[in-house]
């Protein structure tokens, strides 16, 4: 009842009712019920910075509730920073799990501009071994941005903090503190070898967000396509992705994994073979190998990922020839793809690109593909292996090579 009764009175324009149930309200923030808490959060702070010591002492022992207050506060903007210093200071020598001093942090990281002394508050609260405490800090730091650089070896320290949930956090902070600080390099590298996967993928996924500049982590984020868990070597993969053709090192290891019993992993791989591109060639074989592969989607990831390998025509057909003739009409279709790029360079597949057609999904590219060759040479060794296309049983398929027996003749 008060609740809504305050909250028509804000609505009204009527705040100065609220200074009635002002006590009602501080009361409100220890409710145990969260919906509660955050309205009366609201509403206090409507009342402005006099009620911040009391806000605060609502959630003393209430950490769950610090974010919720700490925003609150943070709204009433740079007046609250007096009062908001002051219970980070008090709080120094006490418990990490103190809401007061972790909703003052929250509500500091918000306040603009940044205040010296609100950095200084930041670094004495991230002295400590508290995971609460140093989550907290850690948020704060982040929301502060580069102008809280000053707090790196504060940063740096948590890295090794026995969480690691801390520890990943701390990784991601030093990226949002100082994200153009290539002396970091080294101790985001450090962390991709860390012992917990969680931590080792926010450190690929930092890494990546460089650009780059990250290059010189490419070999420790390689040797994590090894890895045993499946969200490791997905960021490692996506790491290598980014860097394109310059991870032409990742090329062997990546190979290896093409034989990896997790299908999403072989995909994944293949697909990032694919993306290195011409660097990647001497995955060729291996790929090709995949067209054996009782998985049609396999099948065909493979054959994409051989069209951007820029491997000569000779290797291109013999990929080509095969994926033509697939059941699959999604492999057949990445085999048309690549006849596509190929243009009358790939006329000598013109019998297996023919025969295609006898699918009518795959008809209107097939003709799209003559039409754009327009009038083309065929060799004797062709016209050889149209000859038995005359008697197919698509009626299309037969005509379109008689059509084309003839025109050579």
């Amino acid at each position: 009842s008060i609740v809504r009764l305050a909250c028509v009175n804000v609505l009204n324009g009527q705040r100065g009712e609220l200074r009635s149930v002002r006590g009602q309200l501080i009361s409100l923030l220890r409710d145990p019920r969260s919906g509660v808490v955050r309205h009366a959060a609201f509403l206090c702070k409507q009342l402005g910075p006099e009620v911040i010591p009391q806000m605060l002492d609502a959630v003393k022992d209430r950490p769950g509730e610090a974010d919720t207050v700490g925003n609150a506060i943070a709204r009433m903007g740079q007046p609250a920073v007096e009062p908001l210093l002051l219970a980070v200071h008090d709080a120094a020598n006490g418990s990490g799990q103190r809401g007061d001093a972790l909703a003052a942090a929250i509500a500091l990281g918000k306040i603009r501009p940044v205040d010296q002394r609100v950095i200084e508050a930041m670094v004495s609260g991230l002295d400590g071994t508290d995971a609460t405490q140093a989550l907290t800090y850690l948020q704060a730091t982040s929301d502060l941005g580069e102008a809280a650089k000053s707090a790196k070896p504060a940063v740096l320290q948590q890295l090794q903090n026995v969480s690691p949930e801390v520890r990943a956090r701390a990784i991601e902070v030093l990226f949002r503190i100082a994200p153009r600080d290539d002396g970091l390099m080294d101790a985001w590298v450090g962390m991709v070898g860390d012992e917990v996967p969680a931590v080792q993928v926010r450190a690929i996924e930092t890494l990546k967000a460089l650009g780059p500049r990250s290059h010189s982590a490419l070999s420790a984020v390689v040797e994590k396509l090894s890895s045993a868990d499946a969200g490791v070597r997905d960021s490692a993969a996506s790491f290598i992705r980014s860097h394109g053709s310059s991870a032409s090192s990742a090329v062997p290891v990546l190979s290896t994994q093409l034989s990896s019993a997790d299908r999403s992993w072989r995909l994944t791989v293949i697909r990032t073979i694919g993306e290195i591109g011409s660097a990647a060639s001497s995955a060729f074989d291996p790929l090709m190998n995949l067209q054996g592969d009782d998985d049609a989607e396999i099948r065909g990831a493979a054959v994409q990922a051989i069209g951007n390998l820029g491997v000569d025509s000779r290797q291109l057909f013999a990929c080509v020839e095969i994926a033509l003739s697939d059941e699959d009409s999604d492999v057949r279709n990445a085999a048309l793809r690549i006849v596509r790029r190929l243009g009358k360079e790939a006329v000598p597949l013109l019998p297996q690109l023919i025969a295609t057609g006898a699918d009518e999904d795959a008809r209107r590219s097939v003709t799209r593909i003559l039409d754009r060759w327009g009038q083309v040479e065929i060799t004797q060794d062709v016209l050889a292996r149209l000859e038995p296309l005359t008697n197919h049983e698509s009626s299309w398929v037969n005509e379109l090579a008689i059509k084309f027996i003839h025109g050579a003749e």
